[in-house]
């Protein structure tokens, strides 16, 4: 049941993106997680149960053809994606993490990544607020 409780905080949004000629564009789809659990301090390594975590999460999205990974500035976003980015070979892109999101966007624009699967890690400031806009 643990692993219900890992799914119950992961958050998966899906949506449809529209050209401007009414024609639907290549759906969209982001996963949004909050980093796994982590030591004290300013910018902690995580904790033995987020390494389990951040496992966890490997195994669940291995087989979702994502194609590219988005982290925060601080370390426990980046150790949370160390194994899928390793193992899937799944390139990392860094944003700032911040209360608008529009850093991630920008990035995510920059990039070309509307149009693909993509794994956004954040923080539980930040996600809501992504989720909203």
């Amino acid at each position: 049941m643990k692993y219900f409780l890992f799914l119950s905080a992961f958050c998966i949004t899906q949506f449809l993106v529209i050209a401007q000629n009414g024609v639907p564009a290549p759906e969209t789809i982001n996963y949004l997680v909050r980093h796994a659990e982590k030591e004290k301090g300013d910018d902690p390594l995580l904790t033995e149960a987020g390494k389990q975590r951040a496992g966890d999460l490997m195994r669940t999205l291995k087989d979702k053809q994502l194609q590219r990974i988005y982290v925060t500035q601080y370390r426990r976003t980046q150790m949370t994606t160390d194994s899928l980015r390793i193992q899937m070979g799944i390139d990392t892109v860094h944003y700032l993490a911040d209360s608008t999101g529009n850093s991630l966007l920008e990035k995510i624009k920059v990039n070309n990544d509307f149009g693909k699967s993509i794994l956004v890690i954040g923080h539980t400031n930040t996600l809501p607020l992504l989720l909203k806009n």
